[in-house]
């Protein structure tokens, strides 16, 4: 996949999720409560959502290991 690809991907499920919770937070369905805390919980989770819907780690173990260890040998 070429670099470029990478990056339209990128933005592409971030916006989408941004998308979403921007609007479910205009909409009022929101707690009033929440602060930083529950935001991160909540990005976390909706990036959770949207991304492992499609391609979840149990249904390609191997390359979900090697991706584990690409991660920690990277640093990133």
């Amino acid at each position: 996949m070429k670099v470029q690809t990478k990056i339209d991907l990128v933005e592409e499920i971030i916006g989408t999720v941004q998308k979403d919770m921007i609007e479910n937070l205009k909409k009022g369905k929101v707690p009033e409560g929440w602060d930083g805390v529950e935001l991160r919980w909540w990005i976390s989770d909706k990036m959770k959502n949207v991304v492992q819907n499609s391609r979840h780690p149990v249904e390609n173990r191997a390359r979900y290991s090697d991706y584990i260890n690409d991660r920690l040998i990277g640093g990133f």
